[in-house]
């Protein structure tokens, strides 16, 4: 278990007769059936390769560079994504069965080590404080703009991962 096995077990679901679905966008779209252990297996090797690569690099482009680096990144990856995802897909059988945002959650938590989950929430409270400090500071409007960008996701971050823990304690 670690901080992409979350990730990943995020966009899977066992429905009541014990099937697996993915979830390819997660809670905004359809399950594709999963026919067997090495479907899954594929596709859940795929989507940790993805999220390996890819958050490191557009956070990388955003941090290091400009964030419209970052933005301009995001194609390929969506095009890589898109590509190999349909090829893993192709054929399976789609579901109407929804995966709620608790179900999401609940199934990140599993993945996530309690561990990590504490580190995520201390650091998203850091980024809050931080955020506040360069909101009060700021002597112009895209100063505060992004100080409150940091408050609002770094608090809702905070928030998602108590839930979680809370999940991890039940």
């Amino acid at each position: 278990m670690g901080y992409f096995d979350g990730l990943v077990n995020a966009s899977f679901k066992t429905d009541k007769q014990g099937t697996t679905l993915f979830y390819k966008w997660g809670v905004l779209g359809n399950a594709y059936i999963i026919p067997n252990a090495d479907k899954e297996s594929e596709i859940r090797k795929f989507l940790m390769l993805y999220y390996k690569v890819s958050l490191p690099l557009i956070i990388g482009a955003g941090t290091l560079l400009k964030l419209i680096f970052a933005v301009l990144l995001c194609i390929p990856l969506f095009i890589w994504f898109q590509i190999k995802i349909s090829s893993l897909t192709k054929g399976l059988t789609i579901s109407n069965e929804k995966l709620t945002i608790k179900e999401s959650y609940t199934n990140s938590a599993r993945g996530h080590k309690k561990s990590t989950l504490w580190l995520l929430f201390i650091l998203s409270i850091l980024f809050v404080i931080s955020g506040l400090i360069i909101l009060l500071a700021a002597k112009d409007l895209n100063g505060k703009l992004i100080g409150a960008g940091c408050v609002i996701f770094f608090g809702a971050c905070s928030v998602v991962y108590i839930y979680m823990l809370k999940i991890k304690r039940t």
